[in-house]
């Protein structure tokens, strides 16, 4: 027997039963491996630790970019795998309520809102958060929910001091009081402020101020004040009334009216300072041209003019009354609002009084004139028309210095224009 066989023989390094223990080892540490790095953050730590510690950065970045349901995700996966100090909570919450709103998810954005208040009651967000509170509850159709909450939080809200005068209307808790509402009323164009002097009218318009201030609220509580279109309107309304108040320090206050000046520009324009002649005229108005000259034919056969035109006019303002147009007519004006001046200034203002003109032809239809009353044209005085003559003289002086302002501006900064860039 061959003496190397009777040697006992040697174990494999890498048996079947040793593969399978390395095997089961490096499984157990990949296991270990990932649970410590997805293992939520536990003690006081608001940061995380691991990957889900940058969750937060990874949707504020989502939201940069206008991902935003990708970033709710990112936002809610860190909530939920950190335990985050409760102001840090609010401010995150607030971020996904008011992207919720954007996306006109108004449930879940009311969630979110709700849940900013949970987190940090003391939040400095409060008076944000109870406003969108206010617009979800609104778009989502709970109007009462919606009043309860605004009422609720407008109680905490220092109260404005109480207004004198009788009270006229009342919306809740609020009052409109007259002298209110006759301060509105000073605010309009004098022609319009002048109608409302009336009881009645006054009572018209307290309906609408109330109506308003109902619409205005209901915009805030949809945040339409808020709206960008809006703000940007607003300041520009700001920068008109701004400049337009340091105008009127700087220039409109400097402007002296000197007697020699006013009776200069007067003599200057007198062409502007005329009553240009006037007239009041009754017209029949006919179809045919036989019909027209049928009218003048009974008219100097002795046919009253009033009585032919209550018979036979057209013209139904005038019919009634005999023919006889209610206001002036002004050479060189479509005074009657029918047109062809030139034509029936000629007929109108070529009449001697009482007497009628021959057929015109106006469009599609014939008209007869007869002259009631004549004004020649007038030269107004200084004295009769002052007032005008100052305000016109005042305007002229004003756009002068205007302009003289705007070129010291200018001058004084460092400004450059480049008018060849206009298209």
């Amino acid at each position: 027997m061959n003496a190397a066989s009777n040697k006992p023989g040697r174990r494999p390094i890498f048996d079947r039963r040793s593969i399978f223990f390395s095997i089961a080892v490096l499984i157990l540490f990949v296991v270990q491996g990932l649970f410590f790095w997805f293992k939520p953050a536990t003690g006081n730590s608001s940061a995380g630790s691991g990957w889900s510690a940058n969750l937060r950065e990874l949707g504020n970045k989502l939201k940069g970019v206008g991902v935003t349901e990708e970033a709710l995700l990112q936002y809610e996966r860190y909530l939920e795998q950190n335990e985050v100090p409760g102001p840090v909570r609010a401010n995150i919450s607030y971020s996904m309520g008011k992207i919720y709103l954007e996306l006109g998810k108004y449930d879940k954005a009311l969630t979110w809102f709700y849940q900013v208040e949970l987190a940090d009651p003391d939040t400095d967000l409060r008076s944000e958060v109870g406003s969108k509170i206010v617009n979800c509850l609104e778009r989502l159709g709970k109007f009462q929910a919606a009043q309860y909450a605004l009422g609720a939080r407008s109680s905490l809200e220092p109260q404005a001091k109480e207004k004198g005068g009788a009270v006229v209307a009342r919306i809740g808790r609020d009052e409109i009081t007259l002298p209110e509402l006759d301060e509105a009323i000073s605010q309009l164009p004098p022609w319009m402020a002048d109608q409302y002097k009336d009881k009645d009218k006054k009572a018209e318009f307290l309906k609408k101020y109330v109506a308003d201030e109902l619409l205005y609220r209901k915009a805030v509580k949809l945040e339409y004040d808020k709206n960008t279109e809006i703000t940007r309107q607003l300041q520009s309304i700001l920068k008109e009334l701004v400049v337009r108040k340091l105008i009127e320090k700087e220039v409109k206050a400097k402007i002296k009216i000197d007697e020699e000046d006013l009776k200069n520009y007067y003599g200057a324009h007198k062409d502007q300072y005329k009553e240009p002649e006037r007239a009041k005229v009754s017209l029949i108005k006919l179809k045919t041209k036989g019909d027209a000259d049928k009218s003048v034919k009974e008219l100097k056969s002795g046919t009253s003019f009033s009585e032919l035109a209550k018979v036979k006019s057209l013209d139904e303002p005038t019919r009634g009354r005999g023919g006889q147009f209610p206001g002036w007519v002004t050479r060189g004006r479509d005074s009657l609002g029918i047109g062809e001046v030139p034509s029936v200034s000629d007929a109108i203002f070529g009449l001697s009084l009482g007497k009628t003109s021959s057929p015109i032809k106006v469009g599609d239809y014939y008209y007869i004139f007869q002259l009631d009353k004549h004004d020649p044209e007038k030269q107004k005085t200084l004295d009769e028309i002052k007032p005008r003559v100052e305000h016109d003289y005042s305007s002229v002086k004003f756009q002068y210095a205007y302009q003289d302002l705007i070129q010291t501006t200018l001058k004084a900064e460092d400004v450059k224009l480049y008018p060849e860039a206009l298209k």
